[in-house]
């Protein structure tokens, strides 16, 4: 297994599989580690400030499970290097100092929009069971109506179903 995590944070498993690890590690925004194990390398990723993109070279399922699980980064891509900046189907930023927002197509519209909230009720007539005290009536008569029971909530408003 080629394993790779380039996320201003590279860690490579199974070194032997590499001409040139030196060349890997040689650009000064990633940090290097040459790692025996998965664990390691998720200690490593998890060591340094989260990164904006994790890059894994893998075909285990549960390492995959283990990336998405255990670390925190703006995006993970899996078997691929620069992919996820080129689809605007996605969206691409980072967390914490790797950055924050998210852009891309209508997430670029989305970060810099407010979407506001609006709540606008009838004139009609308020139900008293909505408000306290809380009698057993009450509870019942809201337990009926969220669960669209209307044939029950006539049968406790006509007093044949006890509350």
């Amino acid at each position: 297994m080629y394993f790779c995590v380039e996320s201003f944070s590279t860690v490579l498993l199974n070194q032997s599989s590499l001409n040139h690890s030196e060349n890997v590690c040689s650009k000064e925004s990633h940090h290097c580690c040459i790692a025996e194990k998965i664990e390691e390398s998720i200690e490593f990723i998890n060591s340094k400030p989260n990164p904006l993109v994790i890059c894994a070279f893998t075909e285990d399922e549960t390492f995959k499970k283990q990336i998405l699980s255990e670390t925190s980064s703006g995006s993970v891509t899996f078997n691929d290097s620069m992919i996820q900046f080129l689809c605007d189907s996605l969206p691409f930023g980072g967390v914490g100092q790797s950055g924050f927002g998210r852009y891309h197509g209508k997430y670029s519209f989305d970060t810099f929009s407010h979407e506001k909230s609006v709540l606008q009720r009838a004139f009609y007539p308020e139900l008293e069971p909505r408000y306290p005290p809380w009698t057993n009536f009450k509870l019942m008569f809201i337990k009926l109506a969220y669960g669209f029971d209307y044939f029950g909530l006539l049968l406790l408003m006509l007093d044949f179903r006890k509350s």
